[in-house]
This record gives structure tokens, C-alpha cells and sequence, in this order.
């Protein structure tokens, strides 16, 4: 009777090889997963930083079209984006995300220009065509 007992009683719990494919498994997944992400992460940045471009160059035109801003204000070259008549329409500076440096509005012939340490943010060929 108690050799019957011992074989009937149902084991509870995984065994080693049943835990180690389902570990392995989740490092599989695991490898395919955190490169997608780090893309995505990426794309995220690059797209906020056209965003806050968007906006500051909308800002600026705003302060155009109320003759607070002249074209002798660009005279230097460049405008900073900490000019206290800009501030005034943003309630927080941003900073750019995916690049090292301070956005920058300039003006080429009768366009604005907002760049990131002398790279083009907004507006772009490749804008027009999304909008």
C-alpha cells in the first residue's frame, strides 16, 4: 500500500530542462527586442526635436507678424532662442533630444531657419512633402 501511495502522489513544480528552454526563450526574445527598441527610442528624439523646431520657428513668425522681431534683429546671423521676446510664447525652452547643442533661428534670404549647432532642423524638403 505505501509503494502505491508513492507512485500515485503527482509532482509538483519544473524540471532543470523545462526551466533552462524557457530561460533561453526569453533571452532569444530578449536579443530581438533591445535593438528595436533603442531605434525606436532614437526615432522618438529625432522626431521631438522637429517638433520643438516646429514650434519655435512658428513662434518666431508669430513675433514677425507683430513687429517684434525685425530683420535687423538678424543682422548677426543668428538669434537665440533665449531672446526674452521668444520666451514670452514658450512656457519652457526645450533642449534638443538627439543632438548635443542649443537650437538657433536664422534667416537665409526670406526664410527662417532653425538649426541645431549649424545643422538644418525646420524647415526641411522632406517636411513639405508630410504636411
Amino acid at each position: 500500500m505505501k509503494k502505491f501511495c508513492r507512485t500515485t502522489k503527482k509532482k509538483k513544480g519544473f524540471t532543470l530542462i523545462e526551466l533552462l528552454i524557457v530561460i533561453s526563450i526569453i533571452g532569444i526574445l530578449a536579443t530581438l527586442i533591445v535593438p528595436k527598441f533603442s531605434n525606436v527610442t532614437k526615432d522618438a528624439k529625432i522626431k521631438t526635436d522637429l517638433a520643438n523646431a516646429r514650434t519655435i520657428y512658428n513662434v518666431v513668425n508669430t513675433c514677425i507678424a507683430n513687429d517684434e522681431i525685425k530683420d535687423s534683429d538678424f543682422e548677426k546671423g543668428v538669434l537665440s532662442i533665449d531672446d526674452s521676446r521668444i520666451k514670452k510664447y514658450i512656457q519652457v525652452i526645450p533642449k534638443p533630444k538627439a543632438k548635443e547643442g542649443n537650437f538657433i533661428i536664422s534667416k537665409t534670404d526670406e526664410n527662417i531657419v532653425i538649426m541645431i549647432d549649424k545643422e538644418v532642423i525646420y524647415p526641411t524638403d522632406d517636411v513639405g512633402a508630410s504636411e
